[in-house]
């Protein structure tokens, strides 16, 4: 598998989120949800941190955003493009 460089992206808009996650629901298979119905947003320049106890879903969520995982239901954009 060849490397390919990730595509620069930037908001067209300096107001429109980073991230934006709209109504996620995710599950592993035979288990409850993960993440259920979330939804955030992430603006340019703010900072935010994901804390939790172990099995909260904060590195599914990672996962999520990153493309590795698909969602079950609900959408993830990053800069306005649908992941």
């Amino acid at each position: 598998m060849e490397y390919q460089q990730p595509q620069q992206v930037k908001p067209t808009n300096p107001d429109d989120p980073v991230l934006s996650v709209s109504d996620l629901t995710f599950s592993y298979p035979d288990k409850d949800d993960v993440l259920r119905s979330l939804s955030l947003e992430v603006r340019p320049g703010e900072r935010i941190g994901l804390i939790g106890p172990n099995g909260a879903g904060k590195t599914t969520l990672f996962l999520l955003v990153c493309g590795v995982l698909k969602p079950d239901a609900g959408e993830i954009r990053l800069f306005e493009q649908p992941v």
